[in-house]
């Protein structure tokens, strides 16, 4: 299923910093924005001690995030991981946007530092 925009709860469950995604909920204003690095699947659980009428115990569910406004999705690793900027909107979902459609303050800044960025040019050859 290929999704957007992503509620808090649904957030919590695939991104790989929690603090992170806690401080920017509670604290960003309409158009802030954060680099969210994610999975791509997490699993629902009923309450505890208890099953699903179907006898289920658990369930996996598989997620495609792709850009709000283009549809492009994050490139993934081996492990499925990947990045792309979740801005806040005034509403309670919160939209997926790729690095061209980004607009807004980021709220913790640039992912690299510009000295950071210098030494991966200079030592991986990167453009």
């Amino acid at each position: 299923m290929k999704i957007s925009t992503l509620t808090y709860k649904i957030a919590w469950e695939i991104t790989t910093n929690r603090f992170l995604l806690d401080h920017f909920y509670k604290n960003a204003d309409q158009h802030n924005f954060i680099c969210f690095f994610h999975q791509n699947f997490f699993y629902s659980y009923p309450a505890f001690g208890k099953k699903w009428p179907d006898g289920k115990y658990s369930e996996f569910h598989k997620l495609q995030t792709c850009c709000h406004i283009c549809g492009e999705e994050p490139e993934r690793n081996y492990a499925g991981y990947g990045m792309i900027f979740l801005q806040r909107t005034d509403q309670e979902r919160m939209i997926l946007l790729c690095e061209n459609h980004k607009t807004g303050i980021n709220l913790h800044g640039p992912v690299f530092k510009a000295k950071q960025l210098s030494f991966f040019k200079s030592n991986f050859y990167l453009p």
